[in-house]
């Protein structure tokens, strides 16, 4: 059965001496892609009646005079995911808007929402138009969705947009955070992080007894009650949670670290987020279902990374951002041409949560925000 997993483990940077590993063992699990596929079957479905009824407390809101979520694009990769596993009836409300950092891959955009881009320095310098145009962005939202990307929330380039949160926070809007995002909200709380590298790909969580409550995770747990659910996972950082958080589940990929948390911002439970990444819509290969139609050859450090024809183009980018931009930040974690070449691993790129994780996390969002205003 083990050729129908998948190993992780999790090492490089200060992984090691800060959760005491010895080795590769110590950190390591198996992943068996039957067990995966079956907890994520048992997840209750995002229905079309839960769907209008989120999209009337948005509605409310709106008459209220509060703007919608605001999805914060840092990612050159994830952003399309996250859109595509908005609900239909949703998506009206939701705008995006584009953390552009110097050197860093062009994030994606859509035509509608090309204006929203925001330019940021590596060491943190951003124009005055920008930084308005930041702060105008943000303001009056019902909520704020966090996205994935490259980099580190204690990052120079980061400091902008972290310090720009402040306001809609103290104006009590709700606060999501996907990977990178997650980190953002467990830096802003007062948590600590920890970087390295997971080798992870699909990985099975549990939720805490918190988590069996929350109004997202406590949903993932299936009909058995089992708390089990299935998350897709790469990421190059732990955040262990500050005394105010409440740690919702644990993954194995991370050694029974945190991977979703409720955070205090300015008032408890403002904040939630994820460090794996639940957006990728249920029945579709990592962000592109195109495949390769002929082998690419790529180039690191002299050994030669072939990316097989079948693989999907999602997959294939991935693979190259880690053999040319993402290299320098892969290598100074721990990680070697030979974890690049395992990229590929077509069991990598099996379906996760999509609609049925990012519908309940707007509804989330909308829902707080009414109960606070009533």
């Amino acid at each position: 059965m083990r050729e129908r997993g998948i190993r992780t483990e999790f090492r490089g940077g200060d992984y090691a001496e800060r959760f005491g590993l010895k080795s590769a063992e110590d950190c390591a699990t198996w992943t068996e892609l039957s067990e995966f596929l079956r907890v994520n079957r048992e997840v209750a479905p995002y229905t079309e009646e839960e769907e209008r009824e989120t999209e009337e407390k948005l509605r409310e809101l709106r008459r209220g005079e509060l703007r919608g979520i605001l999805h914060m694009v840092t990612s050159p990769g994830t952003a399309a995911l996250v859109r595509q596993a908005i609900p239909e009836r949703l998506r009206s409300y939701i705008q995006e808007a584009y953390y552009q950092v110097e050197g860093r891959p062009p994030v994606q955009t859509v035509p509608e929402f090309e204006g929203n881009i925001i330019h940021a320095g590596k060491n943190g310098e951003m124009s005055e138009e920008d930084a308005a145009k930041l702060i105008g962005l943000l303001k009056d939202r019902v909520g704020i969705l966090l996205g994935g990307g490259p980099g580190y929330p204690t990052e120079a380039s980061r400091t902008p947009l972290l310090r720009a949160l402040e306001a809609p926070i103290q104006k009590n809007a709700s606060v999501g955070g996907l990977c990178l995002g997650h980190q953002d909200l467990g830096v802003l709380s007062g948590g600590e992080l920890v970087r390295g590298v997971v080798d992870a790909g699909p990985q099975i969580e549990q939720a805490t007894e918190a988590g069996k409550t929350h109004q997202v995770i406590s949903r993932l747990a299936g009909p058995q009650g089992d708390a089990a659910f299935g998350a897709q996972m790469f990421n190059t950082a732990v955040i262990i949670p500050g005394e105010t958080a409440t740690v919702l589940s644990e993954g194995m990929s991370t050694g029974h670290k945190p991977i979703s948390v409720s955070y205090t911002l300015d008032r408890p439970g403002q904040g939630f987020g994820t460090q794996g990444h639940p957006e990728i819509p249920a029945g579709t290969p990592y962000q592109k279902e195109e495949v390769l139609q002929e082998d690419r050859v790529l180039e690191l450090e002299g050994e030669r990374i072939i990316i097989p024809r079948g693989t999907t183009e999602g997959m294939a980018w991935i693979v190259k951002f880690a053999t040319d931009q993402g290299w320098s930040l892969f290598k100074e974690l721990g990680m070697t041409p030979e974890d690049v070449r395992g990229l590929v691993d077509r069991h990598r790129a099996y379906p996760t949560l999509g609609r049925n994780f990012i519908g309940p996390m707007i509804d989330w969002m909308a829902t707080r925000r009414l109960k606070e205003q009533r």
